[in-house]
């Protein structure tokens, strides 16, 4: 089985602050075949989660090195069905959309517009070689993560990110 969970939260929940701290609009995580390709290290238990809140902890896009802040617009979903799914986020004059295209591979596609230059990071969380072994949320196997980034400079920028199911 494969389960890909995006945040698109919306309405006076997100933009209200109601309930959830953390600024991870269109953020992902990606589990498959008993393990996790990605994971959002933002999320591990309540007692430690104030050390990863920040836009940097979670698999988002960021401007110029920063992330939404804790309340931003809402995350809008522009399109959803069997074979893929249309997010998007604007912050700092700025507009992200993901695509996220099911399948094996799965594949996300950001594209990032801004009415000028500015520099754009995608961040993936993965799990080191060796912890992709079926299992729950482990707070201690998430620390143990590693951090993915690309940047380009443009005012409009596309990253592709694949994850291949079957390579395990």
């Amino acid at each position: 089985a494969t389960m890909l969970f995006v945040l698109a939260e919306r309405g006076p929940a997100r933009t209200r602050g109601w309930g959830h701290e953390h600024p991870d609009g269109t953020s992902f995580m990606l589990y498959s075949r008993g393990r996790w390709l990605a994971i959002d290290s933002g999320y591990g238990n309540y007692l430690t989660h104030h050390r990863v809140l920040g836009p940097e902890h979670h698999n988002r896009v960021l401007v110029d090195g920063q992330g939404p802040g804790y309340v931003m617009d809402d995350v809008e979903i522009l399109e959803l069905d069997d074979t893929h799914a249309v997010v998007e986020a604007r912050f700092s004059g700025s507009v992200l959309r993901r695509e996220f295209r099911f399948g094996d591979p799965v594949v996300i596609v950001d594209t990032c517009e801004s009415d000028r230059e500015r520099e754009f990071t995608a961040v993936v969380h993965t799990l080191e070689a060796g912890d992709d072994a079926e299992h729950s949320f482990d707070w201690g196997r998430f620390e143990r993560h590693r951090v993915h980034r690309r940047s380009a400079r443009g005012s409009r920028v596309r990253f592709t990110t694949t994850f291949d199911l079957a390579a395990g």
